[in-house]
């Protein structure tokens, strides 16, 4: 509570000086909350600068990407995309994906890292989709945080809804839309502009 009214008190000093103040933190939620613009390190250089929103919402690379966000973004890594006649392909989650056109974008190698935020992952609740076996399930006030593997494996976190009529004991069935992927260049980390995609029927 004291540190909320802390932040409260910063944002009208700034707001009655109107000047410009330098704020250091370790503390993601105060970076995101205080600041109009977020210098993000990493091990002594700039990873990103930008307004908090583009941090969010437009990483420039996987670091970024993992920073910020609780429960931070879910990775899946080493993903390859197979060529074919008019794009590339490539499977996630059991889900095949087709990108139409990438000639645009950059990439290191024919491999890539693709994430998605937990608040973005859907829970079924007629269980169709991606099975999760469920590990744990941690209580964040209205909200909770379900953590599990997927059948490849996959370590995934999904963000939801507390439910009484929902058990979160054993497993649960998830959808992800393919607008709300996130990717990387698997070897240098960098955000890929990739966005025509379709999932494969």
């Amino acid at each position: 509570v004291l540190k909320v009214q802390i932040r409260e008190e910063i944002r009208k000093i700034h707001k009655v000086l109107s000047i410009v103040i330098i704020y250091v933190t370790h503390d993601q939620t105060e970076a995101l909350s205080l600041g109009t613009k977020i210098a993000l390190l990493k091990e002594g250089e700039v990873a990103q600068v930008d307004v908090p929103s583009s941090m969010i919402f437009n990483p420039q690379n996987e670091f970024v990407a993992t920073f910020l966000g609780n429960p931070p973004m879910n990775i899946v890594r080493n993903i390859k995309l197979n060529l074919n006649k008019n794009g590339y392909n490539f499977n996630v989650f059991g889900n095949c994906f087709y990108i139409e056109f990438i000639e645009h974008v950059y990439c290191s190698s024919y491999y890539i890292d693709i994430g998605i935020r937990p608040e973005d992952i859907l829970i079924n609740p007629k269980d169709k989709g991606i099975e999760i076996l469920i590990e744990y399930v941690e209580m964040i006030g209205v909200d909770c945080i379900v953590c599990g593997k997927t059948n490849c494996n996959n370590t995934i976190k999904v963000k939801a809804k507390l439910d009484n009529n929902r058990n979160f004991d054993k497993k649960i069935y998830i959808n992800i839309n393919e607008n709300n992927l996130y990717f990387f260049d698997h070897k240098t980390k960098k955000a890929l502009n990739i966005k025509t995609i379709i999932k494969e029927q």
